[in-house]
């Protein structure tokens, strides 16, 4: 007899044990909100996804096996069918997170079927008895559980790569630096080569849509801005959209109060050209209109907004987000 048969015939309280952690474990690591703000903590997260489905699966056939001992390509099945199940449970909970203060997320679950039915791959490589079948087991693990890592190192990468490029702010190189943006009902897309690219090979172009919420919000990026006075970015508008205005918004805590405090200015633009807006912010830090209001404090730099103020919808390309100085010693 098996040593999983044995503990379900002479130990049978410590298999509902761990049957019902099996069932709890995915339920609290998935639901519960992560402690871990910015994006590390979430990616690191996101890497465990593939692993635990994997381990779940290995212990659910482990368990299943435990009550009916498998014959024949019975235990490849089994393999199978709790892949499957696990699979849909993963993508259900990534449904409900929604309402347990977390954000669903197609990688998420894509990775946790990666991971389940990387313990198929597993579980052919253990029992096979032809090499072949044992390496092409282990390389399809291998490879589903580095497909649920791929992103997540992407992200992890780009959060400690995109503060050696200061002053550069942004210049999208990397697909991963479009998670420091927050778009809300609008699109940014990274594109390659097209009109608007001024720094490096790729730019990112703006859909914006008529909503509540008009404009799009850069939130990660190295906070202290005192050694530099102007912010700069390449702003093109495409070939056939009528000419339009934007307006770059920067946003920082207050130098006196809690309060947040903002400089901004509006530009033209112009179907088919590209041209350099700059904002000196620590000589804007508020509309003529907003006298009074709390002045930018460049050392404390929150947010980065670009306002589409024309009809919409629109569309903007840009790139090359920076910092310069009009002082010759800085």
């Amino acid at each position: 007899m098996s040593k999983a048969a044995t503990l379900q015939s002479e130990k049978p309280w410590l298999w509902w044990t761990l049957a019902a952690a099996f069932a709890l474990v995915p339920v609290v690591l998935l639901l519960v909100p992560l402690p871990i703000g910015g994006r590390v903590g979430p990616s690191l997260g996101n890497m465990c996804h593939g692993p635990l489905f994997a381990c779940l699966t290995i212990v659910g056939i482990w368990l299943w096996n435990a009550r009916t001992p498998p014959s024949g390509t019975a235990g490849f099945w089994r393999a199978c069918i709790v892949a499957a199940l696990l699979t849909l449970a993963g993508a259900g909970m990534e449904f409900v997170q929604a309402f347990f203060g977390r954000t669903p997320s197609i990688h998420d679950g894509l990775a946790n079927a990666f991971g389940a039915f990387a313990s198929v791959g597993g579980f052919i490589a253990r029992s096979s008895r032809t090499a072949t079948r044992r390496v092409l087991g282990l390389i399809s693990m291998i490879t589903l559980i580095g497909w649920t890592w791929k992103a997540p190192i992407a992200s992890i990468a780009d959060h400690y790569q995109h503060p050696r490029e200061w002053p550069t702010i942004d210049s999208f190189e990397r697909a991963a630096g479009l998670e420091r943006w927050y778009t809300a009902q609008h699109k940014m897309i990274r594109k390659r080569g097209i009109d608007g690219v001024t720094e490096g090979q790729y730019a990112a172009q703006i859909l914006f849509e008529e909503g509540e919420r008009g404009w799009v919000t850069l939130f990660e990026f190295r906070s202290d801005w005192i050694d530099f006075d102007t912010f700069e970015l390449d702003a093109t508008l495409p070939h056939g959209i009528d000419d339009a205005s934007i307006a770059i918004q920067l946003v920082s805590k207050s130098s006196k109060t809690d309060e947040l405090a903002v400089a901004r200015k509006d530009f033209e633009l112009f179907a088919g050209q590209t041209e350099t807006l700059k904002l000196p912010y620590l000589t804007s830090s508020k509309d003529s209109s907003d006298v009074g209001a709390p002045a930018l404090r460049a050392d404390r730099m929150m947010y980065v907004d670009i306002h589409w103020i024309s009809k919409f919808p629109g569309s903007v390309v840009l790139d090359n987000l920076r910092l310069s100085s009009t002082n010759p010693s800085n």
